[in-house]
């Protein structure tokens, strides 16, 4: 179940990696695990941390060296322009959000059924001068409908450093 709901955000982590040619760094944020969630502990993962809660909902979270530097507007709009072409999802809603350290992003919502079962999917984008810091959280509606007020405070206490 959640890897098909992430499958879409690995393929499109993993290309903007390689288009970047740049390596994540875990040291340049930190994230306050919501109430009902685990960490997952995962060497081999392309997220530099990443929870889950009991019924597969799940908070990914990633650092990328900003380089090459654009700013806010220009990785929601590539963003948003790869996860609907790519990957079939539809943009729900575009919301402004602060991280807990100030900083402002823009959050992705996106919707898609798979199979009959419908799905939800954010991306939070927040760029800072060294890094563009994604938020991935995703799940069935049902169980992420239930879950969303943790899944917002936990983006909400986002420290960038």
């Amino acid at each position: 179940m959640r890897h098909a709901i992430f499958s879409l955000g690995f393929t499109f982590a993993l290309a903007l990696a390689l288009a970047l040619a740049v390596t994540g760094c875990g040291s340049s944020f930190a994230m306050t695990a919501p109430d009902g969630f685990v960490e997952l502990d995962e060497d081999n993962s392309n997220y530099d941390a990443r929870f889950t809660s009991a019924d597969g909902v799940v908070i990914s979270v990633r650092a990328i060296e900003h380089d090459p530097e654009g700013d806010l507007a220009f990785w929601v709009e590539a963003i948003t322009s790869r996860i609907r072409m790519n990957g079939g999802y539809a943009l729900l809603d575009t919301k402004d959000v602060r991280a807990g350290s100030g900083q402002t992003g823009t959050q992705l919502r996106f919707g898609r059924d798979q199979n009959g079962t419908p799905f939800k999917y954010w991306v939070t984008i927040f760029v800072t001068e060294s890094h563009l810091h994604l938020v991935e959280t995703g799940g069935r509606t049902e169980q992420f409908d239930a879950a969303e007020a943790r899944v917002e405070r936990a983006i909400e206490s986002l420290e960038l450093h």
